[in-house]
């Protein structure tokens, strides 16, 4: 399969981006069931100094909720992209996953109704974590 530059660069850029927003989903609300996500977020700040973490797992909650479906769709889309360059695509794949579980507690009513002002709208990821928790088990593996 032969791609543009610019499809490349959207594809790859997609594994990085889009798969940070479903890891810090799940490590953020996997860390939030077991209490230790102050210790968590203040371990990325040592890290990763120049990231104000708590505002930017906010943003990925909110856009994960929000537009999780097209993600989902358009990150099996990448996968097949990484497939064609010869790797298994593990992290494209989970992200697909991660994504479309998010949407479909959206879809499910989870955060409220769609299109409303109040639809997964809070500042603090903390909220929509346990919502996500509130659900039932949280799917990990």
């Amino acid at each position: 399969m032969s791609i543009g530059v610019a499809s490349a660069t959207k594809m790859c850029r997609s594994v990085m981006i889009k798969g940070l927003e479903a890891m810090v989903i799940e490590s953020l609300t996997t860390a939030r069931h077991y209490g230790v996500e102050d210790a968590v977020i203040a371990s990325l700040y040592e890290t990763f100094p120049g990231v104000d973490w708590e505002k930017q797992a906010a943003y990925f909650f909110q856009r994960v909720i929000e537009h999780g479906r097209r993600r989902s769709e358009e990150v099996r889309e990448v996968a097949e992209t990484v497939r064609d360059a010869g790797l298994t695509p593990w992290s494209a794949s989970g992200t697909a996953e991660r994504q479309a579980w998010v949407a479909d507690l959206a879809d499910a009513g989870l955060f409220g109704a769609k299109g409303t002002p109040e639809f997964a709208r809070s500042a603090d990821w903390r909220v929509e974590a346990d919502q996500m928790l509130g659900r039932g088990r949280l799917k990990l593996d």
